[in-house]
């Protein structure tokens, strides 16, 4: 099987479908939550807020790895599936009963009784979603994602119309979680009529299950805690209208990774699983990936920095202007978070789950440690103070996988400097052609330099990529995908 896999074929089939459900569920979230915002008060997001951050923690609570477990297996059976569905069902009925009771505490951190309701009815949102198809990892394992995105498109279809139709009739936020619950259901409900098999309760649990699946839980609770701490330091440090600006900000400077990078990185991890005995080619895949995560972050890291006014003033408006400062250097927290699960693949394969742990306790001691000792005086100064945090993380990371899996510095560091230099090339063309530009229409500065921008990178990126073309034996060679050096001398 591992011979005759073609895992170019079947990573490219599965991103396609990843990509065409993941534009579909984005899409539909873009529209609803432009309808939502003009349809709640102010209060409402606050709640939007917390909602979203409670959906986070039970998820996480209930996720201790055992379905990543069914995934690293090359074989499984009905047992692993049934054994796998049980403990899901019953961690995620302790995850909602414990909602339930600090419910009234996190509203009283809060200072918001409206809260713990929120909380209650996202409750439920679990106890829907337990039940959910275990039959549906067999076609993640074959590498099938047409299903997975098949199901989330359905789902999102009737969450979205819930919770406009809500949104409209109620005018508040109860529209947020009658769609979660819709978005529950519709993925139980359907999980069953997509995948024949039918899970049925087991105890006979595999010992090995949960010798992967403990350390997978401990790195989830950690990266979900780290996660959370920007909105949270920046709500207690500036108030909950700095922590909404932030966290928009932050959805945009990082949506090359969100919506094109991530959907990727689900179809690689269940592709590379193929090939999992042969370590050398699953690093050589890392080095890969990074280098094609890279070629696309860091030209639009710099580009969103040069023209963070035309964009905030073209696609968020005039009342987000506040985030101008700090918008553009958002960006540079994808490099730690793109980096991090293509290494956590790498300690999987090598049986070292437990060693990615500690890239999360360094960003979380860092970030604390950060702020306790520098204390930032704005919002501003602490995306700085963030983003520094960030370039460290990263090369922690890149420390510890030296140390732990033998990646090389120097292939690290060469895969990023080969993406720098065209970057540097638009930089220059951007700083230069952006002052004849001022004044101008926001809509049309914006177009003209990005189009300016992008032809300047893709120019030099091809220029590199002609130099390497020519060395075979380079280990830069191996980074470009034969379709570049089809548009190559």
């Amino acid at each position: 099987m591992t011979e005759t896999f073609d895992f170019k074929r079947a990573l490219g089939i599965a991103y396609l479908w990843n990509m065409f459900g993941k534009f579909v569920v984005r899409g539909l979230g873009v529209i609803s939550t432009l309808i939502i915002v003009r349809l709640l008060d102010p209060e409402d997001f606050g709640l939007v807020a917390i909602a979203t951050m409670v959906i986070g923690l039970g998820k996480v609570l209930s996720d201790i790895g055992v379905y990543r477990y069914l995934i690293l297996k090359p074989d499984i059976c009905d047992n692993d599936l049934n054994s796998a569905w049980t403990i899901n069902i019953i961690l995620r009925l302790i995850v909602v009963i414990g909602m339930v009771l600090i419910a009234p505490f996190i509203a009283n951190l809060w200072g918001d009784k409206n809260i713990t309701l929120v909380i209650r009815l996202l409750a439920v949102v679990q106890l829907i979603s337990m039940f959910q198809n275990v039959g549906m990892i067999n076609f993640e394992k074959s590498v099938s994602f047409k299903q997975s995105a098949k199901l989330g498109v359905i789902a999102k279809i009737g969450s979205f119309t819930v919770t406009v139709l809500s949104a409209f009739i109620l005018k508040n936020y109860m529209a947020l979680v009658l769609g979660a619950m819709t978005n529950a259901a519709f993925s139980t409900l359907f999980s069953y009529r997509i995948s024949k098999y039918r899970p049925k309760f087991s105890l006979k649990i595999d010992r090995a299950m949960f010798t992967v699946s403990n350390h997978l839980f401990l790195r989830n609770i950690l990266g979900y805690l780290r996660s959370q701490l920007d909105l949270l330091i920046v709500g207690q440090f500036f108030g909950s209208s700095a922590a909404g600006k932030f966290n928009i900000a932050r959805t945009f400077a990082i949506m090359p990774q969100t919506e094109v990078i991530t959907p990727v990185m689900q179809p690689f991890f269940s592709a590379s699983s193929k090939q999992s005995r042969d370590f050398n080619v699953l690093e050589m895949k890392f080095y890969q990936m990074l280098f094609m995560c890279l070629s696309l972050i860091l030209p639009a890291i710099i580009g969103l920095y040069i023209l963070s006014e035309p964009f905030t003033l073209v696609v968020l408006g005039d009342k987000w202007i506040d985030v101008i400062p700090f918008i553009g250097i958002l960006g540079f927290l994808m490099l730690p978070f793109i980096t991090q699960p293509l290494l956590f693949n790498l300690y999987d394969f090598k049986g070292k789950s437990g060693y990615g742990v500690f890239n999360d306790i360094f960003g979380i001691i860092a970030i604390v440690s950060s702020v306790i000792l520098l204390q930032p005086s704005s919002l501003t100064s602490f995306v700085e103070l963030r983003i520094f945090v960030a370039i460290m993380s990263f090369l922690f990371m890149v420390w510890l996988a030296n140390i732990f899996l033998n990646v090389s510095w120097l292939k690290v560091f060469s895969v990023l400097i080969v993406n720098i230099i065209p970057t540097a090339i638009m930089y220059v063309g951007l700083t230069i052609i952006n002052p004849i530009l001022q004044g101008m229409n926001p809509i049309f500065v914006l177009v003209t330099a990005s189009s300016i921008g992008f032809c300047l990178y893709m120019l030099i990126f091809l220029v590199l990529a002609s130099v390497f073309k020519r060395r075979k034996q380079h280990f830069l060679h191996q980074l470009y995908p034969a379709l570049v050096y089809k548009y190559t001398i």
